[in-house]
């Protein structure tokens, strides 16, 4: 049975730390694959100012295309509304019945996770993934979900980038070659994404 990450995300823009984490966890938990899930958007950060969700996912589809381990879903873009996670798996699960799924998350993803729909319910259905740097404090959760989380955090070398960052320099003019793909790069250039505020 094949073992799948599956990583869900704004991607707004995808970038280096983003695949570095994808990678590790994908190493280090054992996996075959990891299914890349772009949303909508998040129910959780509606405020937030995206790029069209169609520009999002083809960067996600340029900085992966390479990489034969990694595919792109348009699962949650196709719902044209916010996306709740274990809506998603539950679908996954319901057309995949013959592969392992795992949830990749990044440590700091974990501080929101008891305002996820139905966060205990999805711990159940899935494991999780969790990449951590040394030394991070997480909160309190209740006794299931906790262990869930414990069971699945990896220490992880995160590169310390933000998608905030990186739209901060692009917006500036600056150099960021360094932190993102550059097929995707060229894509925001094209497309005159994140250029103004």
């Amino acid at each position: 049975m094949k073992k799948i990450g599956l990583y869900g995300g704004t991607f707004n823009p995808v970038h280096c730390g983003h695949l570095n984490l994808a990678f590790e966890l994908m190493e280090k938990g054992g996996l075959d694959e990891v299914w890349w899930v772009p949303t909508y958007r998040s129910p959780l950060r509606m405020d937030d100012i995206l790029a069209e969700p169609r520009l999002r996912y083809k960067m996600v589809e340029l900085a992966v295309e390479e990489i034969p381990q990694f595919k792109v879903l348009d699962t949650e873009i196709n719902m044209l509304q916010p996306a709740y996670t274990i809506d998603t798996v539950k679908e996954i699960l319901e057309k995949h019945r013959d592969k392992q799924f795992y949830l990749l998350l990044a440590d700091e993803t974990i501080h929101s996770l008891m305002e996820w729909k139905d966060p205990l319910e999805l711990v159940k259905l899935v494991p999780l993934l969790i990449g951590r740097r040394a030394g991070g404090k997480l909160p309190h959760f209740p006794e299931e979900i906790e262990a869930a989380i414990k069971k699945g955090m990896l220490e992880t070398s995160m590169l310390d980038i933000s998608a905030t960052k990186v739209r901060e320099r692009i917006r500036k003019r600056l150099y960021t070659a360094h932190l993102i793909p550059t097929k995707v790069l060229d894509f925001i250039y094209v497309n005159q994404l994140y250029f103004t505020v």
